[in-house]
């Protein structure tokens, strides 16, 4: 049975060392793990993998912000 194994998680984002430099700042995670593609912060009981998006998903990416729906879809209910 494999004992090292932490809860963690996975975040996928255009400019991974930049995001890896935020949650190092913010949370006190350590890096344990960094190359070109994939960045790797941990304490003793959590692991944050971000990732970085291949090129095609970069080129892809949204560069306007989406339009405001006119529409709701959701509405508050009565019972809340």
């Amino acid at each position: 049975m494999v004992s090292n194994i932490r809860p963690g998680a996975v975040i996928f984002t255009g400019d991974h060392k930049r995001l890896a430099n935020f949650y190092e700042a913010i949370t006190g995670l350590t890096v344990s793990f960094a190359d070109d593609k994939v960045t790797v912060l941990q304490s003793g009981s959590f692991e944050l993998v971000i990732h970085a998006l291949p090129n095609e998903a970069n080129e892809s990416a949204v560069n306007q912000p989406p339009q405001v729906r006119q529409t709701v879809i959701l509405s508050r209910s009565s019972q809340c």
